[in-house]
């Protein structure tokens, strides 16, 4: 089982157990689905997840208010090394959204 977008590791259990109950062909459709709708603002060429935690994430966030970053989300519980910010640099999107802003997951 190979997919562009996902890996096979991305579905096991998260309580410890290791399992992997996820059904090839839902993944196959989901894969279909990212292909014909890659929409998102990852796929846009202006935005990225970095791996970051504590005070690193920190400095990484006001030093990206400094440089003009305008979407900036903090994903900061859970496991250190599964803790990301989320960056891009979208414009407003009238009826959609304001820029900037800054959110938690």
């Amino acid at each position: 089982m190979s997919w562009q977008n996902f890996r096979h590791a991305e579905f096991k259990c998260r309580c410890g157990c290791n399992k992997n109950l996820i059904d090839s062909d839902f993944v196959d459709r989901l894969q279909r689905l990212r292909d014909r709708y890659a929409t998102g603002v990852h796929v846009s060429g202006h935005a990225v997840d970095v791996l970051v935690s504590r005070v690193n994430a920190y400095d990484l966030i006001r030093c990206a208010l400094e440089l003009g970053f305008t979407g900036i989300g903090a994903m900061q519980h859970g496991p250190h090394k599964k803790r990301f910010v989320h960056l891009d640099d979208l414009r407003s999107l009238k009826g959609k959204w304001i820029r900037p802003m800054l959110w938690t997951y």
